[in-house]
Parts: structure tokens; sequence; C-alpha cells
């Protein structure tokens, strides 16, 4: 049975430079920016007019204060995230590294598919649950957003995870 071409071309590169950076979908990136764009934009010019007219304010008005307000740092994190490449999922010979997640592979102790379909990599590290995260930091979920199915992202993977024990 012959491997995917994809696939085939990732383990290429893992061998050739040590490293992969898969990229999310444009989808997955573009769209929270493009939805804060658009709500900022249309809240935001609807809230100046009424800044400057005399009309008294009714409860949509401030809703639309509100909604421009929380579509600006909504936005500013969306292209500091694209800016930084922060969605980027590495594999290289150490690990797999998604956000400020690192799991090297001796510590990854099983990759697998969660009731969401959301690809799970856990790990045998004991780390803290941060307090800000639902999660601890020794699981990374994938999240459908890589140009590629979830079952061919979670059996490469698994292939390079065996390789490695």
């Amino acid at each position: 049975m012959s491997q995917d071409p994809v696939l085939s071309s990732w383990s290429t590169e893992l061998r050739r430079s040590g490293r992969v950076v898969l990229r999310p979908k444009r989808s997955a990136t573009l769209l929270p920016m493009g939805a804060a764009t658009l709500l900022l934009v249309t809240s935001g010019s609807r809230t100046v007019s009424q800044f400057r007219g005399h009309d008294a304010w009714g409860f949509m008005d401030y809703a639309e204060v509100v909604a421009a307000a929380a579509a600006l740092p909504l936005l500013v994190q969306s292209v500091k995230n694209l800016l930084r490449g922060r969605d980027n999922l590495l594999v290289d010979n150490e690990g797999i590294e998604l956000r400020d997640r690192r799991l090297r592979w001796h510590e990854i102790d099983r990759i697998d598919r969660d009731e969401d379909d959301d690809l799970v990599i856990h790990s045998t590290a004991r780390q803290p649950i941060a307090p800000d995260r639902s999660q601890p930091l020794s699981t990374i979920v994938l999240e459908d957003t890589y140009p590629v199915s979830q079952a061919m992202l979670a059996g490469w993977l698994s292939t390079q995870l065996a390789s490695r024990r």
C-alpha cells in the first residue's frame, strides 16, 4: 500500500530538514479576522454616527458600542496570531509544538481522537493545569484546521511516534 503524496512529502521534509511546519487552512485563520473586521466596521461606524448625533440612545445603540469594543481586541489578537504563526503545528525531531505547548516524542503517550473528532496528543509528563487553560499543558488538541484529514494527520503522527520508540 503506497503512502499519500502529502504525507510522503512531510516525511521526506522531516528527514531532510529535521522539521515540518503545518499551517492551518486559510479559512481557519481569516474567518475570525474577517468577522471581527466586519463587526468593528459596522458597529463602529454606527457608534461614531450615534456619538455625533443628538438622539436618545436605545438598547441597540449600547449593544453596538459593546460589540465594537469587543471586536477590536479580537481583531488585534487574530492579526498577531497570523503574523507570529501561532497556529502553525511544528513537528520536528524533538517533538510536537502548537502555540505554547511543546511535547517531546519520549513524553507522548498516545495519539487519538476525542468525541468532537479532534486529534488529541496525550503526554505522560505530569504538568499542572495553567490557570487560564481548560486542559493540562501535557495535552495538545488539534482541531480540524489543517489542510489534510484528521485521520491522515493522526496516522502520520502515530507513525512518527512509533519510529521514535
